[in-house]
């Protein structure tokens, strides 16, 4: 199995970088790997390349729950209303 060459310490300091507006490409470079490896290491760490930081917990649904949706449509927002009768108007 291939090691990384990002250490622990390089990815500690990424989501700083980030902050500073450095993008995944610059990252990937200065660290001698290609976008897409800084992706994956990042993403098998919990690192979000998005916003810097770690990602959010997911929320795992108990043992046996499942979601259901209400049978009746959900209605839209005044604003949706009128967002979609301009795009109806525009056609």
């Amino acid at each position: 199995m291939n090691r990384s060459r990002i250490t622990d310490d390089m990815f500690a300091r990424i989501p700083a970088l980030l902050l500073e507006g450095m993008t995944k490409a610059e990252i990937a470079a200065i660290y001698g790997v290609t976008p897409g490896t800084l992706v994956v290491r990042c993403s098998q760490r919990g690192i979000s390349l998005r916003r810097g930081g770690k990602l959010p917990k997911r929320t795992k649904l108990p043992k046996g729950a499942s979601l259901t949706l209400p049978d009746e449509p959900l209605p839209l927002s005044d604003e949706m209303c009128g967002a979609q009768n301009q795009i109806i108007g525009a056609q």
